[in-house]
């Protein structure tokens, strides 16, 4: 503690008088071709003048921005530092005091200890007898603890303390030198909210409640198709349905995780073959992606294929507007697949692990807090839904990790669940645990060679998890007994892209739509002069009506021209005979002279084909 503030305020006053052996800041590590961790610190001889000067500091910071004491008191070596701001004695003689302070209690016993009892004086006495009692704990120096705003605090950076404990005061009516305070930063001014409660919500909302699944967990309808000898199964996605699906994010967006696509894909599997399943060549090849207030239609597509059924999971969303109207076959809708591959029934057992030897196999404890900060700091962000991990442990080189999975009081089970998806994303979690190189790229599900599954039973369960090379794994989920519920082989994870889905927020930020604006030329400058050109006279006489100036003559087939009748003098167009004469000469008959002759002094008109002024 003290180290920032030492570093960024070093004082003059101290060093010119120090009388301690060590200069201070090399006491404290702070001088060129200083360690700081160096034992000078520990000596009694410089520690404590070290922490009068720390104190002495600390007393002349708060001054400095207008926190003035009332009183001083200390304990131990803070006595000497609050006689010393109170003006009992100088600085210069403060420092030579606790220095020879210091020496001296340097010089005695290495072995020598120091009692601190936290009781009442009554029964501490009693224990004790009086010389004891008089030579450990004198009467005036019994501390006490009143309840006192801290400067420094262990494990909390030295100026956010500071700084806490100052806004602390403020809010108690004390008024400090804000000007006085961190000047030697570049401060600007933020413009702080207008009442407590701006920029937040706090009307009651009352969410639809999420509706159960009608067919089986994760299905809501099943279509069988004879002409195709198939099965079409169909789900929907949403955060009010499934809300736990929130707390899974990749670079800030919303992803269903791959173990969700898997466990729908065996509860349709279950529906068609039964149980216990063996999917094989899983492949998830792109992430299933949600925004708020969206719901995806979810669908599973299983056919036969050599003994096997082979299936496509994929989804979409409906316009809301478009619902429940007749749709053309023919328009494309986009879609996205999410995860493929085979499956079949199986009788075949699953092997049963001694967890005793695995935990002899993996000795060595795994911080949860570092996996899920290396997983942030990736990109991939999990809530207390997705984490099932309640203890892990490890080899000494990694590679192999045990773990013991407990469901979260987030996630009530879903009657008739095989495998909840959560449970199956926490085995991911512990394969990505085994990782060798902690630099390694977080990764996304990708593929599955082999998933063997049967009924869940229980309520905790084990995983063990063992890296084959570089993006594979083998990983078992196991019961407290050691029987296997299910098992994976060449489970691969790649690397999210950087750039996932950029198309999910394109139009988050803007929407383009066009609206009719009227015309306003009020207090805009008017040109002399308009020509209408190939307008018939309805809109002639609206736009004449807009520009605020009189109507050219109502005749059809016309390009009109006129001007503003209070233009000024000297924006006005000379009127030439020429221009006058050439404008009149295209009006055909008899009456061309005596239009000519009714034509008002701003306006001309012609035909559209030999338009002219």
């Amino acid at each position: 503690m003290g180290h920032t503030l030492c570093f960024e305020r070093r004082s003059t006053a101290a060093p010119n008088c120090w009388p301690a052996r060590w200069p201070l800041l090399e006491v404290l590590g702070y001088t060129a071709g200083s360690d700081p961790a160096s034992p000078l610190i520990d000596q009694t001889e410089n520690t404590q003048p070290a922490l009068f000067a720390l104190a002495y500091a600390l007393a002349t910071l708060w001054q400095a921005w207008g926190v003035a004491p009332a009183a001083l008191l200390g304990h131990s070596v803070g006595e000497l530092a609050a006689a010393c701001v109170a003006g009992v004695f100088s600085l210069e003689d403060g420092l030579r005091l606790v220095a020879a302070r210091g020496r001296l209690m340097g010089a005695l016993p290495q072995e020598g200890m120091m009692v601190a009892v936290s009781t009442d004086e009554d029964p501490f006495c009693s224990a004790w007898p009086a010389s004891a009692w008089r030579s450990l704990c004198p009467p005036h120096n019994r501390p006490h603890s009143p309840a006192l705003l801290p400067s420094l605090r262990p494990g909390r950076s030295d100026w956010q303390q500071m700084l806490a404990s100052l806004g602390e005061l403020y809010v108690q009516g004390l008024e400090p030198e804000w000007k006085r305070v961190g000047c030697e930063v570049r401060r600007a001014r933020v413009a702080l909210p207008f009442y407590p409660f701006e920029r937040q919500r706090f009307w009651i909302e009352n969410p639809p409640a999420p509706r159960p699944f009608s067919l089986h967990p994760w299905i809501d309808r099943m279509s069988r198709l004879p002409l195709r000898q198939a099965t079409l199964l169909e789900s929907h996605f949403n955060i009010a349905r499934l809300p736990f699906l929130a707390e899974h994010r990749v670079q800030g967006i919303l992803v269903s995780p791959g173990a969700c696509q898997i466990a729908l894909a065996l509860s349709g599997a279950e529906l068609c073959l039964g149980h216990p399943l063996l999917l094989t060549e899983g492949l998830l090849p792109e992430p299933l992606t949600l925004d708020l207030g969206q719901t995806r239609t979810v669908q599973a597509y299983f056919a036969a294929a050599d003994g096997d059924l082979a299936f496509d999971l994929s989804s979409f969303v409906e316009d809301p507007a478009e619902k429940g109207k007749p749709t053309d076959p023919t328009t494309p809708l986009e879609s996205a697949t999410h995860l493929a591959g085979h499956v079949r029934a199986t009788a075949a057992p699953l092997p049963e692990l001694d967890l005793a030897t695995l935990r002899q196999r993996c000795p060595l404890p795994a911080s949860l807090e570092a996996l899920y900060d290396r997983l942030a700091a990736g990109g991939l962000e999990l809530g207390p839904s997705f984490r099932w991990i309640a203890e892990a442990w490890q080899t000494a080189g990694a590679g192999e990790t045990l773990a013991r999975l407990v469901r979260p009081p987030t996630v009530p089970p879903l009657p008739g669940e095989r495998l909840p998806p959560g449970l199956l994303d926490a085995c991911f979690q512990v394969a990505a645990m085994t990782q060798q190189d902690p630099a390694a790229a977080v990764g996304l599900p990708f593929a599955l060679q082999t998933l063997h599954h049967r009924a869940l039973e229980g309520g905790g369960w084990w995983c063990y998890a063992r890296q084959r090379d570089v993006q594979r794994w083998d990983f078992w989920l196991l019961r407290s007994s050691g029987a296997a519920i299910a098992a994976a082989t060449g489970f691969e994870m790649r690397a999210a892209p950087a750039g996932l889905l950029p198309t999910v927020r394109a139009d988050w930020l803007h929407s383009l739509r066009w609206e009719v604006q009227r015309l306003r030329l009020a207090d805009s400058e008017l040109p002399p002069c308009w020509l209408f050109v190939g307008v018939d006279t309805h809109q002639t006489a609206e736009l004449a009506k807009d520009l605020g100036i009189a109507p050219p003559p109502q005749e059809d087939g016309l390009c009109h021209s006129t001007r503003h009748r209070k233009a000024p003098s000297d924006r006005q167009l000379p009127r030439s005979p020429d221009t006058t004469r050439r404008s009149g000469s295209s009006l055909q008959g008899k009456d061309s002279d005596r239009k000519a002759a009714e034509m008002p002094p701003n306006v001309r008109w012609s035909n559209a084909a030999s338009c002219s002024l």
